[in-house]
């Protein structure tokens, strides 16, 4: 199963953060908020993206699909 560790100590992440726990690109994080699947996704005071947790939990449910083959 393709899976990645969320860190139980941070609440927030940004987009930097979020590649290096998940190993997606910035597009592939784009394309599924466009496709709105993440849920909402907060903003920090300079309009940059703060990833949640819940956010997280949902990138690790579309990654247990990469498997299937």
């Amino acid at each position: 199963m393709n899976t990645f560790i969320i860190p139980d100590d941070q609440k927030n992440f940004s987009t930097k953060d979020v590649q290096a726990i998940t190993g997606m690109t910035k597009d592939a994080l784009r394309y599924y908020e466009r496709l709105n699947l993440l849920g909402p996704i907060a903003r920090n005071a300079n309009n940059y993206r703060q990833y949640s947790k819940q956010n997280l939990e949902r990138l690790q449910w579309f990654r247990s699909f990469d498997d299937w083959d």
